[in-house]
């Protein structure tokens, strides 16, 4: 976990925004150096092969679902 500032605008420093130039939080860091951006993309990528992403496509497309619906309601 590392702090950011976002009312100091650390968010849209160089460092930052090399990771994510949408500028905004959050942003994981990947040990494989890889960055992730915007929370359902961070929340879909943890929970592949575990029980909180089903299998089946007809019930993963239903989680997808509720995340777009948190996402623009």
């Amino acid at each position: 976990f590392i702090a950011v500032d976002t009312k100091k605008k650390e968010t849209q420093s160089p460092s930052f925004l090399a990771h994510n130039p949408n500028g905004k939080i959050p942003l994981v860091l990947l040990e494989n150096g890889n960055s992730l951006w915007e929370s359902n993309a961070i929340l879909h990528y943890f929970a592949e092969g575990t029980s909180f992403l089903p299998t089946d496509p007809f019930e993963k497309a239903k989680v997808l679902q509720w995340q777009f619906f948190e996402q623009y309601s």
